[in-house]
C-alpha cells in the first residue's frame, strides 16, 4: 500500500505534467495539429490534463489537513503548480 509521502510525490509528479503540458500546448507549440502526431497525442492527453487540473487541487488539501499542513510539503507545491496552470490556461483566453 502507498504512503502518505509516495500518494504526495505521486500528486506533486501529476501537477508538474500537467503544467508542463499546458505551457507547452498553449505557449510553446501553438499550432498543434501542424503535424498530425501531435494532433493526435493533443487529442488523446487534454481530457486527462484537463481533469488533472480541476481534480489534484482537491486532493492536495485533503492531503494537507490529513498531514497536518506543511509549507515545505509536497501537496503545497502541488497546489501551487495547479493554480499556476488554472492561471495560464485562463490568462491565454485574453
Amino acid at each position: 500500500m502507498l504512503t502518505n509521502k509516495n500518494n504526495a510525490r505521486a500528486v506533486f509528479i501529476l501537477s508538474v505534467l500537467a503544467f508542463t503540458y499546458w505551457l507547452l500546448v498553449l505557449y510553446v507549440i501553438t499550432d498543434v495539429y501542424r503535424h498530425a502526431a501531435l494532433g493526435a497525442l493533443y487529442e488523446i492527453l487534454w481530457l486527462p490534463m484537463l481533469v488533472c487540473v480541476v481534480a489534484l487541487p482537491g486532493i492536495s488539501i485533503l492531503q494537507m489537513i490529513k498531514t497536518k499542513w506543511s509549507a515545505g510539503s509536497y501537496q503545497f507545491f502541488s497546489l501551487l503548480f495547479c493554480t499556476a496552470t488554472a492561471c495560464l490556461i485562463l490568462l491565454k483566453q485574453y
